[in-house]
């Protein structure tokens, strides 16, 4: 097999797309995807960069694919907030892109805007690795209907003789004790800042994280700050945030920089941001997250995604193949990412595979010094942040939670939570397109 690689001005810094056919294959990437000779990538992980280990990394948040003689390895990260989108090309081959709307664009494929389901086949990805929809309904310039394929904690096989196969990804080795499970996460987020500031990538990568009041953000803030990150976002403490701004838990934990912003901030954009964060079937969780654009461009980003499951002391649907009851999706950010050329890392997917022996864990007679017993416990990023310096009364006593979402609303509520730029195109779309049932 055999790349040939095009540098595309105007895509977004870390998008790319493959197309292969026989032993070839065309990669069109944007400014900041890493590519040699022989594999590319974008996002950092748990190796040596100069090696391009990435598919057998325990960690890594990015995607990218390898040269494998007579055949070419394709890798999404070891979490689940984004994957790798492909699609049968009408020239006899396969289409491969880390941005499933460069993907639909290269082939000239739409939506159908008679089908109501999109939200709900996206949000599969929560039924676990190996029971979501796999495959996106869509339709080609002529009308014909086309599918495009999902992949989530996957390794994608193509050989030159063009046949396509789909893995999941190694699981993690069992944790045993907190110290083994602390270590090896301290270990991983350290060898991929390594990986992220190697000095022969087109860019390094710096350092911010998310931090509130809750336990996961606390959590991700304390590990990376033993890194040596310094500087933190979080939300003023106006309307829900009110009691939840992370100012006092970030400076406790020895931050030197401690941003707050307005999560609201995005209602007087005019650039249609919230399409971004809608288009991938999360609708609007993580919308007010954009304040934070201008601080993660160019960074590494920790967030606590996913920790009220992973690492909660009561979670009754512990299971190793990321199936989350009653959450939300946390796609929202998946294309806008390539956009902003930031690294995501939901800290809590750490080993994720390996869940059910991290809940053990936390249930496990050594974590009954950080047990609150009550509804709100989460023992391990409760003993990570007081170990940190911070007191007990400071963080995780009240459930508070970032975000909305825009379904189950009606017309006036949701167009209130848009820009009015979105809000007017929103109406024309709805007053287009919508139909009346009877």
């Amino acid at each position: 097999m055999v790349f040939q690689y095009k540098h595309i001005e105007n895509l977004p810094p870390l998008a790319w797309l493959a197309e292969i056919k026989g032993g070839i294959v065309k990669v069109i990437y944007g400014s900041m995807v890493e590519v040699m000779e022989n594999w590319f990538v974008e996002g950092a992980w748990s190796g040596e960069f100069e090696q391009g280990d990435f598919l057998e990394a325990n960690w890594f948040c990015g995607t990218g694919a390898r040269n494998c003689g007579d055949k070419i390895v394709f890798s999404t990260p070891t979490h689940v907030t984004y994957g790798l989108y492909s699609v049968e090309n009408l020239v006899g081959g396969y289409s491969i892109s880390n941005s499933l709307y460069l993907l639909m664009a290269s082939e000239n494929l739409r939506y159908d805007v008679d089908y109501v389901n999109y939200e709900v086949d996206f949000n599969t990805i929560l039924d676990g690795i190996n029971r979501y929809k796999n495959r996106l309904h869509v339709f080609d310039a002529t009308g014909k209907e086309r599918e495009v394929r999902l992949e989530y904690y996957k390794e994608i096989v193509i050989s030159s003789q063009g046949k396509y196969e789909s893995n999941n990804k190694k699981s993690t080795k069992t944790f045993t004790c907190f110290d083994d499970y602390y270590n090896r996460l301290i270990g991983s987020m350290r060898n991929m800042v390594d990986n992220a500031q190697n000095s022969l990538r087109s860019q390094m990568y710096g350092m911010v994280t998310t931090v509130s009041k809750g336990y996961d953000a606390p959590c991700c803030a304390a590990v990376a700050k033993k890194i040596g990150c310094n500087t933190a976002l979080t939300f003023r403490p106006e309307g829900k945030y009110k009691d939840d701004c992370g100012t006092d838990v970030a400076k406790a934990l020895g931050y030197e920089e401690v941003i707050e912003v307005d999560a609201n901030e995005y209602l007087s954009r005019t650039d249609l941001v919230e399409t971004e964060y809608i288009c991938s079937g999360e609708l609007g969780a993580q919308i007010s997250f954009c304040s934070f654009d201008n601080y993660v461009r160019g960074n590494i980003l920790f967030t606590g995604e996913r920790g009220d499951s992973i690492w909660g002391r009561f979670s009754h649907n512990r299971n190793n193949e990321f199936c989350f009851e009653d959450m939300l999706s946390h796609l929202g950010s998946c294309e806008r990412r390539l956009w902003l050329n930031y690294i995501s890392v939901p800290m809590p997917l750490y080993g994720a595979s390996s869940w059910t022996s991290i809940y053990d864990i936390s249930n496990s007679k050594e974590m009954t010094s950080w047990c609150v017993n009550n509804n709100y416990d989460r023992p391990i990023p409760r003993r990570i942040v007081e170990q940190a310096g911070v007191e007990r009364e400071q963080f995780g006593v009240i459930k508070h939670g970032a975000g909305f979402v825009y379904k189950f609303d009606w017309m006036n509520r949701i167009t209130s939570r848009m820009s009015k730029t979105t809000a007017d195109s929103f109406k024309q779309f709805v007053e287009q397109y919508k139909k009346l049932h009877v």
